[in-house]
């Protein structure tokens, strides 16, 4: 949210994309931003394979669609595991969503996620007020491996999103690029 309030300082309008749990963190920071006085909630969010509670009882592993991607997964470079906020590890972010509003909200999602079911996307949405979107992209894998599968595919949607909730035209030839 501090972060937020800089970025203000310095551009018009602020969007936030979160990829996967930065989805979550990116719906926490807005939620609990929302009685800020200090421009600290973002002008729009986007979540991009973000799951609507860590409850790993309701989360589905998918094998068939885990070897399809193991690929990507052996190729991936980790940094090191940061704690998250311990006081939000009882919220979800499907019980934080509705707070977003009225910031428009976009739901990215792939179908073939073999860990978090695109019904995550699905119960977000739900939970959520208008303005809100939802994109399943189809045989898309998580989060950062949607560009890795194909950087348009996501790219498109994103800055479409952006464009019109931050009601910003981008100049012919600017624009968001996503590189593997």
């Amino acid at each position: 949210a501090d972060l937020i309030v800089f970025l203000r300082g310095l551009h018009p309008a602020v969007g936030v994309v979160g990829f996967s749990f930065g989805g979550c963190v990116a719906i926490f920071a807005a939620a609990l931003a929302r009685d800020r006085s200090d421009g600290a909630r973002p002008d729009a969010i986007c979540t991009v394979g973000t799951p609507a509670h860590l409850n790993l009882l309701g989360l589905r592993f998918r094998p068939a669609l885990f070897v399809r991607h193991i690929g990507m997964l052996l190729r991936r470079r980790r940094g090191r595991v940061v704690p998250g906020w311990p006081r939000l590890r009882w919220k979800r972010a499907v019980d934080l969503v509705a707070a977003v509003s009225p910031a428009p909200l976009l739901i990215l999602h792939g179908t073939h996620y073999w860990l978090v079911h695109p019904d995550h996307a699905r119960q977000l949405y739900e939970a959520a007020c208008p303005p809100r979107q939802i994109v399943l992209i189809e045989d898309g894998a998580h989060a950062e491996y949607l560009i890795a599968q194909d950087p348009e595919t996501i790219g498109g949607p994103v800055i479409e999103f952006f464009a019109a909730s931050l009601q910003q035209r981008p100049a012919p030839g600017a624009g968001i690029s996503f590189t593997r």
